[in-house]
Parts: C-alpha cells; structure tokens; sequence
C-alpha cells in the first residue's frame, strides 16, 4: 500500500526532477525548499534550515490509494530466497521507537519513516554454510549499503553505518527450537517445513554503552489473502521495562 500525501527529503542532484516510488505510479508531486519553520509539513521543527541541495517532496493527494501487489510466489521460500520485496508501510508496524532507543536521532528517523525500502535477496552455499546478500533500495533509487549474512550461528562483529559497532549471528531452525511466542505465529506450512532464519542482533555495548538486543525472524506468512515475505522481531533494552514487538510486511516486486 502505498500512502499518498507522504513527505520525502532527498539530495538534489542534476538528474533528479522527479521521484518514483517503486515503479512509475501516476501520482504528481510538488518539489518546493525544505523548510522547518512551518513544522513537520514544511520541514522539521528545531533543526534549522535544510541545505538548498536538498528537497522537501510532498506527494500530493487528499486521499490514500492503494496500489495492487503480487503475490509471492510459491517457488521463492527461504530455501530459495530470491527476488526483490518492498516494504508495505501500511500492513507493518511502525519501528521509531526502536530506532530513538537505538540512539537513531530525530532527522534520521523521519527520513527511515518516510524514504521506502526495497530488499533483493540472492543465497548461496559455500563449503556447506548458507550465505544471504541483501542489495537494498530506497525510494528514488537511492542505494543503501548491502548487507551480507553468514548462517553459521556464530557471531560477526560489524560496524553498522546506522546503529555503530554490533555483533549479529544467523541461523536457521525450526519454529519449535524458538523461545519467544510472538516470533512462532502466522508462518507458510513451507516456512515451517523449512525452518525460519533466525537472528540475533545487538549492541556492542564495550563500545556503544548500548545494551538493545533484536531476537529477528524471517519467513513466509499470509496477510490479507496473499502471500509475504515477513520479519517479525522483538527489541529488548534495560531503558524499557516491556519488549517492543514489530511485524514488517513485504510486498513481492518481481
């Protein structure tokens, strides 16, 4: 689902003089100086003024469309995970909190809000050890950095551009072996059948002061009658009493 009336902040370049969301959606949009003093419509308050090299994009409608998604097919599953899946901001939950409590400040987290994300899988296997390289897309075409996964179980430490220093591990296993509830539910027989890719990501607190931790699961789910790649986490932190528990869908590109 895409919202119109979104609000997008993005480089200006000579080649940019309009901005597609995934595709060429018939929808006009209005390129004016970003601005803060008129607030979160006209800019972000208390930032000061945004460089003119930059944007401030409003897609214009007065109402929310939807735009038809495909379903995933039955041939990509977590045995073979391929293919590009955007991320449906309307189904999903959204993820801010996590962010501020991961130390994400307030010009970063609105521009994740607002910039839509792209994800293209390809997997392979080398010297038994699954590998999974995600090329990952926002809006506009703008390029994130890849991220590439060892599902050895073993944890990899990684200096992560968003969140700082980290230390992840992957692996995959069925959905009996997990421990939390919330990432059991609502998965394909075939991801069951498969096992879930299951994660764990946190801080490096040594060097952070951060002490987040993200328990992660991906598979395959039904949402509203047609089938998804989905991630379900749950975000633990010593500054919160309760977990935060986020579902992220994703509509199937091609």
């Amino acid at each position: 689902m895409l919202l119109l009336g979104t609000h997008l902040v993005f480089q200006l370049t000579p080649s940019l003089k309009r901005c597609w969301l995934g595709g060429e959606p018939e929808i006009s949009i209005n390129i004016c100086p970003y601005l803060v003093s008129r607030g979160i419509k006209g800019g972000i308050r208390g930032e000061g003024m945004m460089p003119s090299r930059f944007l401030y994009i409003c897609i214009c409608s007065t109402h929310s469309q939807t735009l038809l998604t495909m379903a995933c097919p039955d041939t990509v599953t977590l045995k073979n995970l391929t293919g590009k899946h955007r991320l449906n901001k309307g189904l999903s939950d959204g993820i801010d909190e996590t962010l501020k409590l991961q130390g994400v400040g307030y010009l970063k987290r609105t521009a994740i809000a607002n910039f839509s994300l792209t994800l293209e899988f390809s997997q392979h296997t080398d010297d038994g050890i699954e590998h999974i390289d995600i090329k990952q897309t926002l809006s506009g075409g703008f390029k994130a950095p890849t991220e590439n996964i060892v599902m050895d179980g073993e944890e990899h430490p990684k200096n992560d551009d968003l969140f700082g220093p980290l230390i992840g591990q992957t692996r995959r296993v069925k959905v009996d072996e997990l421990d939390i509830d919330f990432l059991k539910e609502e998965w394909t027989e075939d991801t069951l059948e498969d096992g879930v890719i299951y994660g764990v990501v946190k801080s490096d607190t040594e060097k952070t002061g951060k002490d987040w931790v993200i328990h992660l699961v991906w598979g395959f789910t039904i949402k509203e009658g047609v089938r998804k790649f989905a991630r379900r986490y749950r975000f633990t932190t010593k500054e919160r009493s309760e977990p935060i528990d986020v579902k992220l869908y994703y509509d199937y590109v091609e």
